[in-house]
């Protein structure tokens, strides 16, 4: 059985999840499904995930309550990126000449969605497997509000460990201005991006950055290709917020001087 295939549950009965940090109990009771978790402390060491299992919800965790006129005790757990963008920095200092580009590879602890229902699937929440720290990216007046990623972004995916609360995102920085281009912190709006199951990971599909120089905006493209860094990908989830081909935003903050690196 896979992490994200739908379960059948017994009725009041306590049943366990484990995705990375994030700890899950789903009960079904009459009219309702009852929901509880926990998040701990990421531990980049432990790759393996419980799977429905059946084990009672440690005392004095109060459970969600959902209402919903639905008999059936079909459940599936989705997962999804954040609603608003990731905020990323560089491993190390990293200057990309005029006209070239360089991959990069972000890690981002995904969101999980409650989906039951057979027949027609009714999502009751969702849960971030680790809260980011909110952080502002951009001018006091023209930038927005994101999420800080803890992690930096690597030039090399075997530098990645491989975790079950976390999607690969390929993202290629372009240089189209005349002068080198001192790579910093990375804007990059995951709620239009999808979630892929790899053989070993979860992947999102690729992210082009094209950077025209400080004051101008960024030209970002979202690809629909299934992405080829690992077989037999398959799509597990849309993205949150359909797109334009390509968006004209702030991405890319520059160093002006190196003793001001993050």
């Amino acid at each position: 059985m896979l992490l994200w295939d739908s379960n059948e549950i017994e009725v009041k009965k306590d049943y366990h999840w484990k995705i990375g940090s994030l700890d899950l109990w789903v009960k079904k009771a009459d009219d309702e499904w009852l929901i509880a978790y926990t998040q701990v402390i990421e531990d980049l060491d432990n790759k393996k995930s419980i799977i429905a299992k059946p084990q009672k919800k440690p005392e004095g965790l109060g459970w969600n309550r959902f209402v919903i006129d639905d008999t059936s005790r079909i459940i599936q757990l989705i997962p999804v990126l954040q609603d608003r963008a990731i905020v990323v920095g560089s491993e190390t200092p990293v200057k990309i000449l005029p006209g070239n580009k360089a991959l990069f590879f972000m890690s981002i602890p995904i969101w999980v969605r409650v989906y039951v229902g057979e027949n027609k699937k009714v999502m009751l929440t969702e849960i971030p497997t680790i809260v980011l720290s909110n952080t502002w990216f951009g001018d006091p007046m023209t930038g927005e509000l994101g999420y800080s990623l803890s992690t930096n972004a690597r030039r090399s995916i075997k530098e990645l460990r491989i975790s079950p609360q976390r999607a690969v995102c390929p993202v290629w920085v372009k240089n189209d201005t005349p002068s080198q281009l001192d790579f910093q912190r990375l804007s990059v709006h995951v709620e239009h991006l999808r979630v892929y199951r790899g053989s070993k990971r979860l992947w999102t599909n690729e992210v082009q950055v094209d950077f025209f120089g400080e004051d101008q905006p960024s030209h970002i493209d979202f690809s629909d290709k299934i992405p080829n860094f690992e077989e037999g990908c398959v799509l597990l989830s849309e993205e949150r917020k359909p797109v334009d081909k390509s968006l004209l935003k702030k991405s890319v903050s520059i160093l002006k001087y190196f003793t001001t690196f993050e």
